[in-house]
């Protein structure tokens, strides 16, 4: 059965008003479009709901029964919807994160004040440890989750994709330097070092740009990076937000822009065998929902398909 409940909720609204035009202006349609809500219930139940060739609008018995029915379900959706808002302030407790300097100064910040709207009972704590750590401790329940770049894939663990960050490449701009004339091999590299994964994945793309060179200088942090092209006139891989004021004044250049961009996933990730504690199961949903509305994700979040898809099912209904 594919009943919608956008269907029923117009059949209802029909049925109670007794008229199309009303019940189109308070649904936002049309009235063919009233008709056809009505006609595809018709469809799924093989029976006719409403009596046509009178000029009185009446509903048949099929409908009567439906109508009963209709009103139910709809009645006990709101009221679910109302107990699953409950429970986001029944959760409380600490949640604690493990992850980098340089990801927990960026998002701790973020998700704090996004977890204090859905759910202000439940915190959020990071401890700071060096990018090989901290899958250990989410292994270890050091941690609840891991807050990381670049997601191993491993059957033990189930990741959300938080955001999908490009990096661009970028040279200082200096008198007489067009990035046509920029020659790699002849050009000091700085590397953004925050982990090891970004660092594989940097010296990834520039080997398929046929450059090879170790770099002369490794920061942690964008803006010391940017200090650092400064001063040695070199290019260097950086997070496209880091960089986008420094472009729009002309400070630097970026090189190969038609190329596609490389992308780096920042993501929670979590002990699988722990999934079954209802306050992970929570929180894993609201990682989820902020994850939606996280500007620039280039592709479906692995690990949450399934729930997209429900949700797309119900948004249709």
């Amino acid at each position: 059965m594919n009943v919608r409940i956008t269907s029923l909720k117009v059949f209802v609204d029909l049925a109670e008003t007794g008229s199309f035009s009303e019940t189109a202006s308070h649904h936002g349609i049309s009235q063919p479009a009233v008709s056809q809500q009505i006609g595809g219930l018709e469809a799924e139940f093989s029976a006719p709901l409403v009596e046509r060739s009178r000029r009185r609008f009446r509903l048949t018995p099929a409908g009567e029964a439906l109508l009963l029915t209709a009103k139910q379900v709809l009645a006990d959706l709101d009221g679910l919807k109302n107990r699953i808002a409950n429970l986001k302030h029944s959760y409380s407790g600490v949640m604690l994160m493990s992850t980098t300097a340089h990801l927990g100064i960026e998002w701790l910040p973020k998700l704090q004040t996004a977890l204090q709207t859905d759910y202000p009972h439940l915190s959020l704590e990071a401890t700071y440890r060096p990018a090989s750590r901290v899958y250990a401790d989410v292994v270890g329940n050091v941690a609840d989750f891991a807050l990381v770049t670049c997601p191993v894939k491993d059957d033990r663990y189930e990741t959300v994709i938080l955001a999908e960050e490009p990096f661009i490449l970028v040279t200082s701009a200096k008198p007489g330097r067009a990035r046509v004339e920029l020659d790699l091999k002849k050009t000091p590299f700085v590397a953004y070092s925050a982990d090891t994964h970004t660092s594989s994945l940097v010296q990834q793309k520039l080997q398929e740009l046929d450059y090879h060179t170790a770099p002369i200088l490794h920061f942690d942090h964008p803006e010391s990076v940017l200090r650092a092209l400064q001063a040695t006139h070199g290019f260097t891989y950086l997070p496209l937000e880091s960089v986008k004021e420094a472009l729009a004044s002309g400070e630097l250049i970026e090189l190969f822009p038609t190329h596609k961009k490389t992308v780096r996933q920042i993501s929670a990730v979590f002990l699988k065998q722990r999934m079954d504690q209802p306050l992970l199961q929570a929180f894993r949903r609201f990682l989820e929902d902020f994850s939606r509305q996280q500007p620039g994700n280039l592709h479906p979040m692995p690990g949450i398909a399934e729930n997209q898809r429900e949700e797309r099912e119900l948004s249709a209904a």
